[in-house]
């Protein structure tokens, strides 16, 4: 049986993330990551994810700055791919809590860490 939506969010909100830095975050969720992912895939022109989980379709978006609006925005474009069915929002920043938890008739997981030192 292949893993799942449920099972990557399990992972990521039981790890705690200690930086504010972007490369440094991915950096620790391509390490605690336990299903097979692709780094910096390429969705279409100018759309790269920070992290794509084929099985699920699922892609996880790293963010430790930028307004609400504009990740939401990219977020929106990403679940435009019918290659993106669900997506994670991992964030250090208090202000995207406020995204929207469903773009595109797809659902928007929202981790925030804290860490935004």
């Amino acid at each position: 049986m292949g893993y799942t939506v449920r099972d990557v969010l399990k992972t990521l909100r039981s790890h705690a993330f200690y930086t504010g830095n972007e490369k440094l975050l991915q950096d620790a969720i391509g390490q605690i990551l336990d299903a097979p992912f692709e780094r910096e895939y390429q969705l279409g022109p100018g759309e790269r994810i920070d992290f794509y989980l084929p099985g699920p379709k699922l892609g996880i978006e790293v963010k430790v700055d930028g307004s609400a609006t504009v990740v939401m925005r990219q977020l929106q474009r990403y679940l435009g791919y019918s290659k993106v069915q669900e997506i994670i929002l991992l964030t250090t920043r208090s202000k995207h809590l406020g995204v929207e938890r469903v773009l595109c008739g797809k659902k928007v997981h929202v981790i925030f860490t804290g860490a935004a030192f």
